[in-house]
């Protein structure tokens, strides 16, 4: 097999594996990886921007070490 490497990523596919392909990839949406895929897009639309998503952590860092140490365990 003498092909390059950029030829295989040209070729079409056959119409058989692109629907295989695309019954797997939406397989993948209804399990963890689909929740997770969500969460991200939630948060991304909330804090659309570096600074918003900066903001965000600051804050939660703040509410955290305001906290910290209060309950260890014994």
């Amino acid at each position: 097999m003498s092909a390059e490497p950029r030829d295989v990523w040209e070729e079409p596919l056959p119409p058989e594996e692109l629907e295989r392909l695309v019954r797997r990839a939406r397989a993948d949406l209804d399990g963890p990886e689909g929740e997770e895929m969500l969460a991200h897009m939630r948060f991304m639309r909330r804090y659309p921007t570096p600074l918003d998503r900066l903001r965000h952590s600051t804050r939660k860092f703040k509410e955290r070490s305001r906290t910290r140490g209060i309950a260890r365990p014994r």
